[in-house]
């Protein structure tokens, strides 16, 4: 079993489960930390810091999302 991640398997688990949790300390989550930070970034999901860990959580899109994500900033303005 791969342990890559990629924000498509990370947007993949999440469509099934409430949340994911990442160890802050744990070197074997390391790869799912950085996937999670950068789809944080890119607003696809939101972290819940807790003590020693964080929860990844999807966040909530707005309704035109996937019409920017498909055809460009412009034309969903």
């Amino acid at each position: 079993m791969s342990r890559k991640w990629t924000q498509e398997k990370l947007l993949g688990i999440l469509a099934y489960r409430p949340f994911i949790t990442v160890s802050d300390f744990d070197a074997a989550d390391d790869g799912k930390r950085k996937c999670a930070i950068a789809a944080m970034r890119e607003g696809l999901v939101k972290l819940e810091q807790r003590t020693g860990y964080f929860v990844v959580r999807l966040a909530r899109q707005p309704e035109n999302a996937y019409t920017r994500r498909r055809y460009g900033r412009m034309t969903a303005l």
